[in-house]
C-alpha cells in the first residue's frame, strides 16, 4: 500500500520538516513519504505520509519545497521554484524533477535553508567541495554577496564534514573541527558577538574548543 493514515503506519523517522510538509524515509525500503498541507505554492496535500518516490537516501525540505537525494545520487526536487533550482524557469512542480548544473560526481549529502540548498560532493580524487544556490538576501549562501543565485556556486572552505542550514543563515563544520558561520545574524544567531549579517563565511573562535 502507498499510503499510510498515519505516521505510526511507516517504519521510518520523520528527517525533515518545511513550512508546511515533513519528509520521511522508510527504512525497510528505501521509499520517501511526504504530509503535507497544500497550502500556497506547495500542491502536495495529505492527511496520512503517501510515498512519493522510492531508491531513496537522502531528503531534506525547505519552505516551500523538498529536495530528495536517490541511492544512484541523482538529486530530485519539488514545490516552489522561485529559485530556479531546476532550471531557469520560476514555477512550481507537484511532483518530483531531477535537478540539472550539479556536478557529475559523488553526491555525499544535500541540505536545505528557507530558500536556499547546499550540497557535498566527493571528487575522483577524493577531494569534497561544498557548493551552494537559491535565495542570498542575508548572504546566507557564502559567496560574499547578497545576490540570489540561480546556478551553483562552489564554497572555497573544503574539506568539510558537517553542512547544517537555517532559516537565512548556514553553518560548515571543518574535518579539523571548525566552524564556519555565514548569513543573518539579527538576533546574534551566528554566534559572532555581534548582530551583523555576513556575506562570507567567517569562523567562530572557540578557544580550547573542537567540534567533531
Amino acid at each position: 500500500d502507498e499510503s499510510a493514515t498515519s505516521s505510526q503506519a511507516l517504519i521510518s523517522e520523520v528527517v525533515s520538516g518545511g513550512d508546511a510538509q515533513f519528509l520521511t524515509i522508510n527504512l525497510s525500503e528505501a521509499t520517501a513519504g511526504l504530509e503535507g498541507t497544500g497550502t500556497g505554492e506547495y500542491t502536495i496535500a495529505h492527511n496520512g505520509f503517501k510515498q512519493v518516490a522510492t531508491d531513496v537516501e537522502q531528503v531534506c525540505c525547505g519552505k516551500n519545497f523538498s529536495i530528495i537525494k536517490k541511492l544512484d545520487k541523482s538529486v530530485w526536487f519539488t514545490g516552489s521554484d522561485a529559485y530556479c533550482f531546476i532550471g531557469t524557469s520560476t514555477i512550481t512542480y507537484s511532483t518530483f524533477n531531477e535537478m540539472v548544473g550539479m556536478q557529475d560526481e559523488d553526491i555525499l549529502d544535500i541540505m536545505c535553508g528557507s530558500f536556499h540548498f547546499f550540497y557535498r560532493e566527493k571528487t575522483e580524487t577524493g577531494r569534497v567541495n561544498v557548493w551552494s544556490k537559491g535565495e542570498n538576501g542575508d548572504g546566507q549562501l557564502g559567496i560574499g554577496s547578497t545576490s540570489d543565485a540561480k546556478s551553483f556556486n562552489q564554497i572555497t572552505q573544503t574539506p568539510m564534514s558537517i553542512v547544517s542550514c537555517g532559516w537565512n543563515n548556514t553553518i560548515l563544520v571543518t574535518k579539523t573541527g571548525n566552524i564556519w558561520v555565514v548569513g543573518l545574524n539579527e538576533n546574534g544567531q551566528l554566534g559572532l558577538n555581534s548582530t551583523t549579517n555576513k556575506t562570507s563565511f567567517t569562523k567562530i573562535d572557540l578557544p580550547g574548543k573542537t567540534i567533531y
